[in-house]
């Protein structure tokens, strides 16, 4: 593993933990990301942009 996805996943897990996130859409957000950029900074935006607001909403399916 690259040092550009290490750093990417731990970021993201720090903000995004695997018991209140999904760990695939995390995997797959830096995956994507770094395919993309050569630098962490902004994944967490991005996460939250194209990622975060999936899982809310499945998650909040599952509560109604």
């Amino acid at each position: 593993m690259n040092k550009l996805k290490e750093d990417c996943l731990k970021i993201l897990f720090r903000q995004f933990p695997p018991d209140k996130y999904d760990p695939v859409s995390v995997h797959d957000c830096t995956d994507e990301w770094i395919s993309k950029q050569v630098t962490s900074n902004g994944i967490v935006a991005y996460y939250r942009a194209y990622y975060g607001i999936k899982f809310r909403q499945e998650s909040s399916k599952e509560i109604n």
